[in-house]
């Protein structure tokens, strides 16, 4: 009988913690399947499904917030399910990020049809709501396999609140730079050759990223291009936004308004003239 009673004691037992443990799996959240370059572009021809390649590296402190915050996230794992999704460590394949010219960590590119839709450069892990938004809005773009129509404000010299798509239909160059960066001053001289090559038919807009610049410095700084072209200060965070670490950076933009080309470090005219020729 006392063996009866002990073997229907330790029954309940382990049916409450099997029950327990249903119930906690019951709500586990569910993560990403990452696949590795090879496996998963391999997968992405034989489905036809889009590509996501996230290119980081173990030291990287924002890709790490990146994977805490951001694929963490139930709606982004649900999205994640209509795509194939590709960790790249870009230390660990230096010639596969070359390849993808991956000039900042974390980048973030949406592939559809073997063809890059757009790219995302940088995490900001200050502000997870907005990246999080951000990030699925990019989702939706590319299972439409449309390309990510780029915005941003900046303020000209005059104290005007300008915006990049109130150029739209025409490819834009935006040179980030400062007034004390030499290196800047001779961009300027490659953006002239550009310019003089395509005349109205581009756009050109160089904006400082130096919070100690003002108009009074750019005018006399760049006193040779002023009239020229489009100069502007960062005063709305199109600096973080884009994470330039270095200057000159340059981006360029066709007219739609995605990102075309993106270049850090002083870029020859003849470069810049091969990508535009692409999108005209």
């Amino acid at each position: 009988m006392k063996k009866i009673v002990f073997f229907v004691i330790v029954s309940v037992i382990v049916s409450i913690i099997l029950t327990g443990c249903i119930e906690k799996e019951s709500v586990k959240t569910g993560s990403i399947e990452w696949k590795n370059y090879e496996e998963g572009m391999d997968s992405a021809y034989s489905n036809e499904k889009p590509v996501i390649i996230d290119f980081y590296a173990d030291w990287c402190e924002p890709c790490k917030k990146m994977d805490e915050q951001l694929y963490t996230n139930e709606d982004i794992i649900k999205k994640a399910e209509n795509f194939i999704m590709i960790k790249v460590n870009a230390d660990e394949n230096r010639e596969l990020a070359i390849n993808y010219g991956i000039q900042y960590l974390p980048t973030v590119i949406f592939l559809k049809n073997g063809s890059e839709l757009f790219r995302i450069t940088g995490y900001d892990y200050t502000k997870p709501e907005d990246s999080i938004q951000n990030f699925l809005n990019a989702m939706n773009q590319a299972i439409k396999g449309e390309g990510m129509k780029e915005d941003f404000s900046f303020l000209t010299l005059d104290g005007k609140k300008h915006n990049l798509s109130d150029y739209r239909g025409k490819v834009v160059i935006v040179d980030f730079m400062a007034t004390w960066c030499y290196p800047c001053k001779m961009e300027m001289q490659e953006l002239e050759k550009v310019l003089n090559n395509y005349g109205e038919d581009i756009v050109i807009i160089s904006i400082s990223v130096d919070s100690d610049d003002n108009s009074d410095k750019i005018k006399n700084t760049f006193s040779s291009y002023i009239n020229k072209w489009v100069f502007g200060l960062d005063k709305y965070g199109v600096n973080q936004k884009y994470m330039i670490t270095s200057i000159p950076t340059l981006y360029i933009f066709n007219q739609e308004g995605e990102v075309a080309y993106h270049h850090k470090g002083l870029t020859y005219a003849n470069e810049l003239i091969n990508e535009i020729d692409k999108l005209m």
